[in-house]
């Protein structure tokens, strides 16, 4: 087993590691019906509702968190793919 972490919270140095610290309450998510009445309330077909539909899929379809969701950049004019600043993601337009 080369490199990876040991079994039952071992590290490979043997050293034991704490436990991971887990919230009191989870955060509050949104019900499905709430979910229903945002994608409504984005639909349309102008750019700007395309957009603003697009965000709310964005973090559905992947699981993306508010941060990582900030870094995404569109690639200009060229539409070439690119390697962006860390943690950055570029998408093709």
């Amino acid at each position: 087993m080369g490199g990876g972490r040991g079994c039952a919270g071992r590290r490979p140095d043997g050293q034991h590691e704490p436990p991971p610290q887990i919230p009191g309450e989870p955060p509050p998510v949104l019900t499905d019906d709430e979910l229903c009445r945002l994608l409504k309330a984005c639909e349309g077909r102008d750019f700007t509702d395309r957009r603003d539909g697009a965000i709310p899929r964005l973090f559905l379809d992947t699981g993306v968190q508010v941060s990582e969701a900030a870094g995404i950049m569109l690639p200009g004019p060229e539409g070439a793919l690119r390697a962006g600043e860390p943690g950055q993601v570029i998408l093709a337009a």
